[in-house]
Order: C-alpha cells, then structure tokens, then sequence
C-alpha cells in the first residue's frame, strides 16, 4: 500500500452466473453475474470508500437529490417527495408530470478513467486517487460455471 499499487490477486475476480428467479435457463440473459473477489481486497475497497464518502460529503461535492449510498439518506426519500408532491397537486387541483428511467446496466458502464479525472478535478489529491488508480488498472475475470473456468479475461472501461 506504501507503493499505492493494488496486488494482481486483488484485481482478478471469479464470475459466477446465477439464475434469476422464474426464469428460462437456457438464456444467457436470465442470469445475474456475481462477481467473488478477494477478502482483504474487498475490506480495503471498504476502507476507501469510506474515505472517499468522507470527502465528497465533508467537501459537499454530491448533489442533494442523491440519496442512494449515503449515510442517513435512502431511495425511499424520493418515494416521500413524490408522494408529498402528488397529494399537494391533488389537494391543488393542479397537474403533475413524474418522468422515471432506469439506466440498465448502468454499473457495468461506469468510466473509470471519469472516476479518475473526477478525483483530480475535485482536488482529491495524496496516497487515495493513487491507490484508486492502482486498484482499476489491469482488473481481470473469469467464469465458473460448475466446476469449469474460462480462460482469463481483461475487464475493459
């Protein structure tokens, strides 16, 4: 950690399929892919984004309307707000447009080098945007399905 380098085992994940509940078996779609990666590896990651919470909070760099993976907040805080909003309109007699989207697969999508550049744009600056670096450079996988594993591949983002 000295170094601000991540161990290569750290980085390498096992991803295991598993079927979603009531669904065809034989499409690729129905599965959920369930990432196994390393214990100390994942402590760790607690460990900075505990720091990296910390920092956007303190530094009040996350907009309020954000609600998921805070500290004292949830996403059922939105459901309150638009059921306030919805029983005001209605006592009111007025309209109200609600516009909801999911961004399917947004995970997956997330651009590491963003994350990155957002770190440096923020002043976020010392040993944690190094270790962050380390820890998304070179990440790799395979798939385990029963007692058989595919070849390694580089996750690429």
């Amino acid at each position: 950690m000295i170094r601000h380098c991540s161990p290569s085992e750290w980085k390498m994940a096992v991803v295991v399929p598993i079927l979603k509940p009531g669904k065809d078996p034989l499409l690729a779609k129905h599965y959920r892919p369930i990432s196994l990666t390393s214990c100390l590896g994942k402590l760790l990651e607690k460990l900075v984004n505990r720091r990296l919470q910390l920092f956007l909070e303190t530094n009040d760099i996350l907009v309020p309307y954000q609600t998921g993976f805070r500290r004292g907040r949830s996403t059922i805080d939105h459901l309150v707000k638009l059921s306030d909003k919805v029983l005001r309109a209605f006592d009111n007699r007025e309209h109200l447009v609600a516009v909801f989207f999911d961004i399917k697969g947004a995970y997956d999508m997330t651009w590491r080098h963003g994350i990155l550049e957002n770190m440096s744009k923020y002043n976020l600056r010392g040993n944690l945007p190094n270790f962050v670096r380390s820890f998304l450079e070179d990440r790799r996988f395979t798939v385990k399905i029963g007692d058989t594993y595919s070849q390694e591949h580089i996750l690429e983002n």
